[in-house]
This record gives structure tokens, C-alpha cells and sequence, in this order.
């Protein structure tokens, strides 16, 4: 958990920093990139690795297969051409440098097929040493390259992917290493099975993304080079909460599998105790974080990162609740239900709201995106609609 939050820290405080450097507008690309490589990701894995975490903890497996392990690496790499070339049409719809998408997707497509699926199993394992040592090393390296990449000139886009290729050359690295040390007579997951939870789960996934990143991409289209770089520095501080309590989730998992019902309300009702502990505990830090960038020169960044900060609240409520669906009950179908539902209203209230109240309207559509989300779970638990 600490090895993933100081990863997602590195990002945010290096992004903070190339914010500082560069004014708005050059910051808007690094704004986009930010978004469209960890969804690269997480479309690459098909969700593989979440569905590869899932059946270690149910089956106890205390050594990895080499046949699961190129399994996991080969599946993003076999799709890299179609994603290469959905990055392209993207590329010439929001006016960008093909050449930069397409290193991103490379670069997304790489930690998909190597450090996604060894952190699944670190944490099936509970292996927390190991799982310090890979985000600590992914961290000091990206944090690394893009510091000395800025510092020789490069463009400001492409400084900042230099980065991500650096995280997924290591990430290949680590997964050989891993293959040498796996078990050619280790329990076989059922390829079938980890496809069949992991592509609803990634569908799930994408939605959120739709949820939490879409935005950018949107205001990229109907909104100013300068607004998509304020809104992307402004969000980078905001959405802290929401890595930090995604991280302190995965930390838990493994708890919800097995849980009885009055177990589980116990278990619910500490985790929710504890996401709201941990959004007002950064908010001083975010509101800090705001004050600095509309000192220079990001404007209304106080006021529009308040309300951006404010708006991830209804995810304290909506993780327990997505925790109880996906790992006690299995069901990734009704997963993807409620996220398609919160990425809707998102992606609506953003085009409709965007003209009238600018760059907040992100705030009322981040809002209503995850409490829809959070009340779609909650009433499917209510009425028993989840199947095991």
C-alpha cells in the first residue's frame, strides 16, 4: 500500500512540478498524457491481472505458473496494433502529435504486460518487501528520467512520457526476472475463467476512467489549450484522495472473500470510517497545492480545486460497497452496470455544463458520476440482485 501511494505521490508531485515550469497551455499536453496512458493500461491487461490477483487469494497458490506469467505479458502485446491504431484516430481528433500518443500507448502497453501483473501477485502473496521494493524502484526511475529529460530542453510532452518508457523497460526487466523464479509445475489458472471475470472487470474499469479522466479529453475539444492545462494541474492535486484510498483498498482485499454478513458490515463500516479519515486528512495538503498554482498563474485554481477535492467524497462511500460486489460475490457484470451509469451522467453533465459554468462543471460532474455509481451498488445489494 505505502509502495503504491508514494508511486502515485512521485506522479502528482512531478507533475506539480512540470506545472510549475511551463504555463497552461505548454502543461496541456502533459494534462492529456497523464489521462490516456493509464488507460492504455488498463484496456492493454483486458483486466487479466485483477482476475490473476483474485484466483491466487481464492486458491492459495503459493508459486506463480510461467505458463500464467506469459500469458499475462503476451495478451497487451498482442493487441498493441489495434491499440496503436485507436491512438492514431485520437491523436488527429484532438489536435495533438500522433508521435506522442503513440509512445504513450507503447508505453502503457509495456506495464501492462509486465508490472500489472507482478504487483497482482505481490499482493496475492502479501509479499509487502517485494511490493515496496518494485514501486519504490518504478517510482525513483520515472521520477528520475522526466526530472533529467526536462532538465536537457526536451519538449515538455515528451520529457514526461521519457518517463513512462522508462517504468515499462523496467517493468520487462522484472518480469523475466520473475519468470526465472516460477514454477513450471505451479497450479494453472483457467485462462478461460480469468477472461471471463477480467474483461467485464476491465469494462468496469474503463468507465471509471471515463469517470475520473474523461474531462480532459472533452475540454480538449470544446475548451481552450490554457483551461485543459489549469483544469489538468488543478486535478492532479485533487484527485490525491481518490489514489490514496484506491491504494489503502488494495491493501484490504484479501478480507472480503469468506466474510459472513454481520463480519462484513463491521468490515464495510471501518474501511468507510477510514476513506473519510483519510480525504480530510489531505485536504491541508491539497488546498496548500492550489494556493501555490494560482500563484502562478493558474487561475481560480483555489476555488476549482476545492470543489474538485470535495467532489471525490461519495467514494468513501461507493469502495466498500464495489469491494462487497466484485470479491465476496464475484459478480464484474454488475460492476460494469453501475460504472457505465456514473460515466454516463459524467460524460453528459460535462458537455452540457462545460459552456455555462466552465471548468467546474468537472466538479458537479465528477460528483454525480460516482454517486450514481455508489447508489447503483447499494441498491443492487438491498435487493439481493447480486448472485454469487
Amino acid at each position: 500500500m505505502l509502495s503504491a501511494i508514494l508511486y502515485r505521490g512521485s506522479t502528482v508531485i512531478m507533475a506539480g512540478f512540470f506545472a510549475l515550469s511551463y504555463s497552461p497551455s505548454t502543461f496541456a499536453p502533459i494534462a492529456i498524457l497523464t489521462v490516456f496512458t493509464p488507460v492504455v493500461t488498463l484496456v492493454a491487461s483486458l483486466g487479466l491481472d485483477q482476475a490473476y490477483f483474485r484466483q491466487l487469494v481464492i486458491s492459495k497458490a503459493v508459486r506463480a505458473s510461467r505458463r500464467d506469467i506469459v500469458v499475462l505479458s503476451i495478451v497487451p502485446i498482442a493487441i498493441l496494433p489495434l491499440m496503436l491504431a485507436v491512438s492514431s484516430v485520437i491523436a488527429n481528433m484532438l489536435g495533438m502529435s500522433q508521435l506522442l500518443l503513440l509512445l504513450s500507448t507503447l508505453c502503457g502497453t509495456l506495464v501492462a504486460g509486465s508490472v500489472l501483473p507482478l504487483s497482482a501477485y505481490l499482493r496475492a502473496q502479501r509479499r509487502t518487501v517485494s511490493y515496496l521494493a518494485l514501486f519504490a524502484s518504478v517510482a525513483a526511475v520515472s521520477v528520475c528520467v522526466r526530472g533529467a529529460a526536462q532538465y536537457l530542453g526536451l519538449p515538455a510532452g515528451f520529457a514526461w512520457l521519457l518517463g513512462d518508457f522508462a517504468v515499462g523497460v523496467l517493468g520487462v526487466v522484472l518480469a523475466i526476472f520473475w519468470h526465472r523464479r516460477s514454477s513450471s509445475t505451479a497450479a494453472k489458472s483457467s485462462f478461460g475463467e480469468l477472461v471471463s471475470y477480467g474483461v467485464p472487470i476491465t469494462i468496469h474499469g474503463v468507465f471509471q476512467w471515463v469517470l475520473g479522466s474523461a474531462d480532459r479529453i472533452i475540454y480538449a475539444v470544446i475548451l481552450s489549450p490554457a483551461a485543459v492545462g489549469t483544469y489538468g494541474a488543478v486535478y492532479q492535486f485533487s484527485g490525491i484522495f481518490g489514489a490514496a484510498a484506491s491504494e489503502v483498498n488494495k491493501s484490504g482485499l484479501h478480507r472480503y472473500p469468506g466474510c459472513q454478513s454481520a463480519e462484513l458490515r463491521r468490515l464495510m463500516r471501518r474501511d468507510r470510517a477510514i476513506f473519510i479519515a483519510i480525504w480530510a486528512a489531505g485536504l491541508p495538503a491539497a488546498l496548500l497545492a492550489f494556493v501555490v498554482l494560482q500563484a502562478h498563474g493558474y487561475e481560480d485554481a483555489i476555488k476549482l480545486g476545492t470543489c474538485l477535492y470535495a467532489s471525490f467524497l461519495p467514494l468513501a462511500f461507493y469502495l466498500p460497497l464495489a469491494n462487497t460486489v466484485s470479491l465476496l460475490h464475484g459478480n464484474s457484470r454488475w460492476m460494469s452496470i453501475s460504472s457505465a451509469g456514473g460515466a454516463g451522467v459524467n460524460v453528459i453533465l460535462n458537455i452540457l455544463l462545460a459552456p455555462v459554468f466552465q471548468l467546474y462543471a468537472g466538479a458537479i460532474a465528477n460528483a454525480f458520476g460516482y454517486a450514481v455509481m455508489m447508489f447503483a451498488l447499494f441498491l443492487l445489494l438491498r435487493r439481493g440482485s447480486v448472485r454469487q
